[in-house]
């Protein structure tokens, strides 16, 4: 997680430092699926029950509290225009399901663009939250009727493998057609989960392949440094280099601790156990610290503030690990209708501070309407073959050489909008042109132009329009150009 942090942050040579995610899953998918398997084989049963109560003790107070905390956070410092949906977002983690949110505007090609949200760290959450959901369920269906440990363990062995193979398929396919719901959807990263659920039940090492597989886990090591070094934006990711660090982790966690010269000599060294034990709720509050604070300031933060709102996260992270999360996680009492009532009681937190944060946006206005802007025109005599005349503006009369006009000091001065914008800059969002409704603009998907004709369509005076969203924008003032000239106009966007 420290190259994740890191990355974010901004710290050169670290490019690639996303792939601490992609360790983290395999990492979770390996401690889940030994935790069931090992309770499956001494008692013969898993209890769903108390393995959901310890995800949520685990998992949903620090979530929770940060969530709550950058919902509050992003009314007062995030731009305006971000809140209501950072709002969502909160909404979103609050159902578990943010990675399909962000999977959706990711491929909006008029959203892929926006500024982070700074929720967007909790997607790969959700997918976690959604692998707690169905994987022990899927354990307990194969493992019906098995007995001893041998047989547990190749049902979920087999399991993991079908579903690891399919999920890398879908995840390719996806990479070819719509590569934010690869990066997003829980069932194409699934292989990474399933890489870490295979290499839980692969039999024990063996006294003489103890030190082929401590050599293989200090080759995971470098490889997940070499993720880390060689890949940046331009990685197709997660594609095919996604096995890298999956592969790579894995030969961590089975041979880490095989040999006393493992790499666990050095991973069990305090520092590292220190942050290892902080990571969860490190990582929860570095993303939206960074995002905020480059927010409350008005630009991109340097390496150095960058590094220190990170050491701030970090320090956060031990509050946060002291109490709540360690508190509560250790709180054995907590099961059955308990754990349900204190999940609600978190999640209906979450949703009703991002529903009072979505209901309340920061007001803009300053409550002075904006005078009304005239054009002075002219006629002139028309160069078009469609009518006489055409009007024209006139041509502005500049000021010479001077102090700067009182209306731009005036501006520049402002702190607030006029209230009589229209459309309101709160509901700017959705201010889309007619193009996206009346089904002349072609989808992200679609392989084949809409046939759009406006005006008279047998008219000689033929005006074709070909492009982007660009070229939609300027549709309504073409399609009224079109019906008061008798212009045909046909449009390609």
């Amino acid at each position: 997680m420290l190259a994740v942090l890191l990355f974010h942050a901004g710290v050169p040579g670290l490019e690639g430092g996303y792939v601490g995610v992609d360790v983290f899953f395999v990492v979770s998918g390996y401690l889940i699926t030994s935790l069931l398997v090992a309770e499956r084989a001494d008692t013969g049963r898993v209890s769903l029950r108390d393995f959901w109560a310890r995800r949520v003790r685990r998992l949903l107070p620090v979530s929770a509290l940060v969530a709550v905390v950058t919902v509050l956070a992003s009314w007062l410092w995030l731009e305006p225009l971000r809140v209501r949906d950072a709002a969502t977002d909160a909404l979103a983690v609050a159902t578990f399901s943010s990675n399909f949110v962000f999977a959706d505007r990711g491929a909006d090609y008029l959203s892929s663009t926006l500024p982070p949200s700074p929720f967007q760290h909790y997607w790969s959450l959700a997918v976690e939250e959604q692998f707690y959901v169905v994987w022990p369920l899927l354990v307990v269906a194969v493992c019906a009727g098995a007995v001893g440990v041998t047989a547990v363990r190749r049902r979920v062995g087999v399991t993991a493998l079908v579903v690891g193979v399919a999920s890398f398929v879908a995840c390719m396919i996806a990479m070819r057609d719509a590569r934010s719901l690869a990066f997003y959807w829980p069932h194409t990263r699934a292989f990474e989960l399933a890489a870490g659920a295979l290499a839980a039940v692969v039999p024990a090492v063996g006294a003489k392949s103890r030190a082929l597989w401590a050599s293989g886990a200090w080759v995971g090591i470098a490889g997940v440094v070499a993720c880390v070094v060689l890949f940046d934006e331009t990685t197709e990711f997660p594609g095919p280099w996604a096995l890298a660090p999956v592969v790579a982790t894995v030969l961590v966690v089975r041979g880490g601790d095989v040999v006393r010269w493992a790499p666990d000599v050095v991973l069990c060294r305090a520092p590292l156990q220190w942050l290892g034990s902080r990571s969860y709720s490190a990582y929860l509050w570095h993303w939206p610290a960074l995002v905020i604070a480059a927010a409350a300031v008005g630009r991109d933060l340097t390496l150095a503030e960058g590094l220190a709102v990170t050491v701030a996260a970090v320090a956060l992270a031990e509050f946060t690990w002291r109490w709540p999360e360690e508190p509560i996680r250790t709180t054995v009492s907590m099961r059955g209708v308990r754990a349900a009532m204190f999940a609600a009681g978190l999640t209906g937190l979450v949703a009703g501070a991002g529903l009072l944060v979505r209901n309340n946006p920061p007001v803009m206005a300053t409550g002075t309407a904006a005078e009304t802007p005239m054009l002075v025109s002219s006629t002139a005599p028309s160069i078009s073959p469609v009518g006489p005349t055409t009007t024209v503006p006139v041509a502005p009369s500049l000021p010479g050489p001077s102090a700067p006009l009182p209306a731009i000091v005036e501006a520049a001065a402002a702190t607030g909008l006029p209230s009589n914008l229209d459309p309101n800059l709160t509901a700017i969002r959705n201010d889309m042109p007619v193009i996206y409704r009346n089904n002349c603009h072609a989808g992200f998907s679609a392989v084949r132009p809409k046939n759009c004709v406006v005006g008279d369509p047998q008219s000689d005076v033929v005006v074709g329009v070909y492009g982007d969203s660009h070229a939609a924008q300027w549709y309504p003032a073409f399609e009224k150009m079109a019906i008061k000239n008798g212009w045909r106009l046909q449009y390609y966007t």
